[in-house]
C-alpha cells in the first residue's frame, strides 16, 4: 500500500499545500474556473479558489477571478492566507491537513451504498442539518460519496471532494443528530479511504485547528497531521449580510459529526 512516506517530500508539498489549486489544475480541471494564475470552482461545485502561488501577479489574478463570480469564495491553503485589499475577509481560521498514515485501516462496510445524482436532494438537506462543510448543488460530482440508509432515510454520508495526481480528500462526513454515537461517521471513513486506497491514491483530509475531537477520532483511524492550514472565507457583500455568512462560515466545517 502507497503511504505518503513512499512520495517524493518536495511533490507532496507541491499538491497539498495548495490542495484547491492543485485539483483544479489537475484531476478536476473540468470543474475549473478561471486562467492563468488563478482558478476556483464553478460555484454550483462549491467555493473554493486558490492561487499558484502568493506573488503579487497571481494574487491580483486571484482578486480578479473572484470579484468577477460575485466576490465570494473560501480559501484554503498551507500558511497564512494572502491579503486581497478588494475583498473584506469574513473570517480566518486555523486548520490542519491530516494525511493517512501505515496505521491506516481502510475497511469496506456491508451497510454502505453508492451515492448517485438521484439521492443528490436527500444528501443536500443533510449536509444542510449536519453543516460538515460546504455542498453545493454539484458537490456530489467531484467525487464518489456512499451512504448509509435506516429506514429508507439517508442517515449518514461521506466521499470524495478534491482530487491530485496520488491523493484524495474525504469530505463531507455527515451523521444525522438522532443516530450519533453509532460509528457511522467512522465507518463511512473507512470505507471511504478503502475505495481511495483501492486506486492507488493517499487519502487526506482537513479539520479546524479546534475540532480537536475530530482530531482524535481521525488519528484513531489512522491519519496524521501533515501542516498547518488557514481557511479564509471572503465576501464582498454588505457588512448585514456578511455577519450572517460569518455566523455559519465556520460552524461544524471538516468534522466527523457523531462518529
Amino acid at each position: 500500500m502507497g503511504y505518503i512516506a513512499d512520495r517524493e517530500t518536495a511533490n507532496v508539498a507541491d499538491i497539498l499545500d495548495r490542495p484547491v489549486w492543485s485539483s483544479l489544475t489537475s484531476c478536476q480541471a473540468g470543474f475549473a474556473l478561471g486562467c492563468g494564475r488563478a482558478r476556483r470552482f464553478m460555484p454550483e461545485a462549491g467555493p473554493f479558489a486558490a492561487s499558484r502561488d502568493d506573488s503579487p501577479d497571481s494574487i491580483a489574478d486571484l482578486e480578479r477571478l473572484i470579484s468577477a463570480q460575485g466576490g465570494e469564495a473560501t480559501l484554503m491553503q498551507a500558511g497564512d492566507t494572502p491579503d486581497l485589499p478588494g475583498l473584506p475577509i469574513v473570517e480566518t481560521a486555523p486548520a490542519v491537513q491530516m494525511v493517512a498514515g501505515p496505521q491506516l485501516q481502510p475497511g469496506l462496510s456491508d451497510c454502505a451504498f453508492r451515492l448517485t445524482g438521484t439521492d443528490a436532494p436527500e444528501m443536500q438537506l443533510l449536509a444542510a442539518l449536519v453543516e460538515p462543510g460546504p455542498f453545493e448543488p454539484l458537490t456530489h460530482l467531484l467525487g464518489r460519496f456512499w451512504g448509509i440508509r435506516r429506514s429508507g432515510q439517508l442517515i449518514a454520508m461521506a466521499g470524495e471532494r478534491f482530487r491530485q495526481p496520488g491523493f484524495t480528500e474525504i469530505s463531507a462526513v455527515s451523521v444525522h443528530p438522532e443516530y450519533r454515537g453509532q460509528c457511522l461517521g467512522s465507518t463511512l471513513v473507512r470505507h471511504t479511504a478503502a475505495h481511495i486506497v483501492a486506486r492507488g491514491d493517499i487519502p487526506y483530509l482537513h479539520v479546524l485547528a479546534d475540532n480537536t475531537i475530530a482530531m482524535r477520532i481521525y488519528e484513531c483511524l489512522g491519519f496524521r497531521i501533515r501542516t498547518d492550514m488557514t481557511v479564509t472565507w471572503l465576501s464582498a457583500m454588505a457588512d448585514a449580510d456578511r455577519t450572517e455568512v460569518s455566523s455559519s462560515a465556520s460552524g461544524k466545517i471538516y468534522t466527523v459529526e457523531g462518529t
